[in-house]
């Protein structure tokens, strides 16, 4: 029988992204709700194995990347959201030792009675370069699950196959996010896994309550609209905003538009574009009514 008293689990929590890091957060909490003690490593992603090399890309290449970074710094109040990330990591995870890089994590790593792959883009190429951190490369034996870990794509690019199935079989247990993992799976060690939910889900509104009431946010109305519409896996445009018109006409009522997009930054002055977790939790909390194109969506709320 396997200890689960102490549980390590890699996730992509530094990242600024209000999902990565509350997916985290949730799975650590759940864990410690049924008896465990539980950390997330805390390993500097994204780091310099991650970055596309600026001088290696062509001319058009080198100036998309430039106008990607002008546009965001413009866009986003990065001072302030990024306090409010960092905020909320130092108060509410349960963090290790931090790892700034690769080969400081290999050269001391922390010893847990099981290591525990989390949710998230955590086994995307696109976004890890093939990262074996995210495998647990880094420990020689251990006893390793997988819970709703993502590849986020279709199928594996050819280059990195035949690590990944390498560094799957080492685990005693995988569930994944999608039901395109399962095939993925399936495909290199053949074994059948199990769908499960987003972590977040596996919290109730009560868990939620203590960082809502963090939030810092100026006044708001006290009804209002919700737009939050992603668009990194498709854009819902032009569509999504004949929705926001016929629902603002029908409940007649203020538009907030979180995180949006260039377009509706500057069109709408009811942008937000600051809030970390916390300020996130409390719009979809408070919100009247709620428009999205993600389902990173909290039901739980």
């Amino acid at each position: 029988m396997v200890d689960f008293r102490r549980v390590g689990i890699i996730t992509m929590h530094r990242v600024q992204n209000v999902g990565s890091i509350l997916q985290a957060y949730a799975l650590c909490e759940k864990i410690k709700q049924i008896g465990g003690i539980c950390e997330l490593i805390d390993y500097q992603y994204p780091n310099d194995t991650h970055q596309v090399s600026y001088h290696k890309t062509s001319i058009v290449r080198r100036l998309l990347l430039f106008c990607s970074r002008v546009k965001f710094y413009l866009l986003y109040d990065n001072t302030v959201q990024k306090h409010n990330f960092n905020r909320f990591r130092n108060k509410y995870l349960s963090l290790s030792k931090y790892y700034p890089t690769k080969e400081e994590l290999n050269s001391n790593p922390p010893k847990y009675d099981v290591y525990m792959t989390g949710s998230d883009q955590v086994w995307n190429p696109r976004f890890t370069k093939g990262d074996g951190t995210f495998f647990f490369d880094f420990i020689e034996d251990g006893y390793k699950v997988a819970y709703a870990s993502s590849f986020a794509i279709s199928d594996i690019p050819l280059e990195y196959r035949d690590n990944y199935r390498s560094l799957l079989g080492t685990y005693s247990h995988i569930s994944v996010r999608e039901t395109s993992g399962i095939r993925i799976i399936k495909e290199l060690i053949h074994k059948d896994v199990p769908v499960v939910c987003d972590p977040t889900l596996l919290l109730t509104k009560e868990d939620y309550l203590p960082l809502i009431s963090e939030s810092v946010l100026n006044k708001k109305p006290k009804q209002y609209i919700l737009v939050y519409a992603l668009s990194y896996a498709y854009d819902p445009y032009p569509q999504i905003e004949k929705v926001i018109k016929k629902v603002k006409k029908q409940l007649d009522l203020p538009v907030i538009y979180l995180h949006a997009n260039t377009v509706d930054h500057y069109r709408f002055s009811s942008s937000i574009t600051s809030a970390g977790p916390c300020e996130f939790l409390d719009l979809f909390f408070h919100a009247t009514f709620i428009v999205t194109s993600s389902f990173h969506v909290w039901l739980s709320l």
